[in-house]
């Protein structure tokens, strides 16, 4: 679709949504007023594409610094890139978890010392979405008596953070939490890494012929016998051990990882992860699931 909006243009998908900001900012200039502007077409596919947009938003907040000298600005984004090679290494893991957020106040905070001081703490402190929602409330309440009593799971960044500030306490899932211990990688293809493979494909494809948008659409998986399954352990001195899987499907070559837990007494496997996230591209390959929330394992039927 992007390519066919925009083929005889110069303009990009990030051009319209950014003059439809600027033009909300210009209007109604006496009233508060919220906007989410979401993109993702410059940097999805290509990490390295976000340059050839840098004069174009120097020159957007340039024109707009007056409007935001009265706002809260957040530059936020979900995730890091998903799949590729970068994904595929140590760094990659990280700023997958780990989505770049900036924050810039209004003008008449940025002179009280006691509150960035406050924000300069708390911007090295581990924080999740639900933090950036208490965030956003608290500077929305002083204008909106409607939500006097709002249901938060996080705190404001505004002020000191509860501790302990760890993946448990704020409830951020172990397959999501940057705060691991380093693992340790054990022979390739080893017992334990084939048996949770292959009880993580049952998963998979339980997943995908029990939902309604993928039932018999998709092909069958099954573990790509010649490929490679990568075991990482977490170390620890419990006896039950908690390893990351790396494994390919086939059909589609598709490379998969997810954690289990590992109890050497009886030799049972837990799977702890809730979904099992893509290290590789599938793009045409789910075409006949593309809205579903298990598009990344499908290989449709029809090719």
């Amino acid at each position: 679709m992007e390519n066919v909006v925009h083929k005889d243009s110069c303009r990009e998908a990030h051009h319209d949504i950014m003059d439809y900001l600027k033009e909300f900012l210009k209007s109604y200039p006496d009233k508060p007023k919220f906007s989410i502007s979401w993109m993702s077409v410059l940097t999805h596919n290509f990490q390295n594409s976000l340059s050839r947009a840098d004069d174009y938003f120097y020159n957007f907040f340039n024109d707009t610094k007056k409007d935001f000298d009265n706002s809260f600005l957040f530059v936020i984004g979900d995730h890091g890139l998903r799949f590729g090679k970068s994904r595929q290494t140590k760094l990659g893991e990280i700023e997958d978890n780990n989505p770049a957020l900036f924050l810039s106040v209004p003008k008449s905070l940025r002179n009280n010392p006691t509150f960035m001081q406050q924000l300069r703490i708390n911007s090295k402190e581990l924080i999740t979405h639900f933090d950036i929602y208490a965030t956003l409330t608290e500077i929305a309440q002083p204008k909106n008596p409607r939500i006097s009593k709002p249901v938060l799971h996080g705190s404001s960044l505004f002020h000191p953070l509860p501790t302990p500030r760890t993946c448990d306490s704020l409830r951020i899932p172990f397959e999501f939490c940057n705060c691991r211990s380093k693992k340790i990688a054990l022979p390739k293809n080893n017992q334990i890494g084939i048996k949770a493979a292959k009880l993580m494909i049952e998963q998979m494809n339980l997943n995908l012929t029990t939902s309604a948008d993928t039932s018999n659409l998709c092909s069958k998986l099954s573990l790509k016998e010649d490929g490679e399954i990568i075991v990482e352990d977490y170390g620890g001195e419990q006896i039950e051990r908690i390893y990351k899987i790396t494994f390919s499907t086939i059909p589609g070559n598709g490379k998969f990882w997810g954690i289990i837990s590992f109890n050497p007494l009886n030799k049972n496997i837990q799977i702890i992860s809730s979904k099992f996230l893509r290290l590789n591209s599938y793009g045409k390959q789910a075409k006949c699931a593309k809205k579903s929330d298990y598009a990344s394992y499908c290989f449709c039927i029809t090719q």
